[in-house]
């Protein structure tokens, strides 16, 4: 799924998703800790792009995230 991804991934989905599982498990076997994976109730994946009820959620999970996992 993500490859040789180096350093923190944080991944935001919105369900629902005919493969939540699968996304799960592929996430799951990544390597790395500095992972994390967020299923937005409620969202579609164009949700999470231009409804600012999840844009704004979207926004501060990753802010959060990468300011605790990659510093400053």
């Amino acid at each position: 799924m993500l490859g040789a991804v180096a350093g923190a991934v944080d991944t935001v989905l919105g369900p629902p998703c005919a493969e939540v599982g699968v996304l799960d498990g592929q996430f799951a076997d990544e390597p790395g800790e500095l992972k994390e994976i967020h299923w937005v109730d409620g969202a579609g994946h164009v949700d999470l792009y231009d409804r600012k009820q999840y844009v704004d959620l979207v926004v501060e999970k990753l802010a959060g995230f990468f300011a605790e996992n990659l510093g400053e």
